[in-house]
């Protein structure tokens, strides 16, 4: 006679660990034991991408914001001297590009959001 059985969870069956046991000794235990520091670890890196991620887009908007100042000060420099319309297009494409990002980050953002709520949760 064959038996087939169906869980839902990661965890094996009770039969299981009892066999786990006598194979070995403590082997449920032991078993868990792995599970938990398992667990640990990817919590762990989780938790280092997480931080990592928020110090890029830290870094990337100061480095942005510095971008559009010192670009700002270069387009009020040329003004000031009679160069209105090189001052124009500095702020024209400073300003152009900043909004593209910003969007285009929104876009990507929204794209691993949606992608992340569709595949199925392991």
């Amino acid at each position: 006679m064959v038996q087939a059985s169906a869980k839902t969870t990661i965890y094996p069956f009770a039969e299981d660990l009892e066999a786990y046991n006598r194979a070995i000794p403590n082997g449920a235990e032991r078993l868990f034991n792995n599970f938990d520091r398992q667990a640990s670890h990817r919590q762990e890196v989780e938790k280092q991408v997480i931080a990592s991620n928020i110090k890029q887009a830290e870094r990337g908007q100061l480095l942005g914001f510095g971008t559009l100042v010192v670009a700002l000060v270069i387009a009020g420099y040329l003004a000031i001297n009679g160069h209105d319309a090189v001052a124009g297009v500095i702020v024209t494409v400073v300003l152009a590009g900043g909004f593209s990002a910003f969007i285009s980050g929104k876009v990507q953002q929204n794209r691993d959001l949606k992608r992340k709520q569709e595949s199925p949760q392991s």
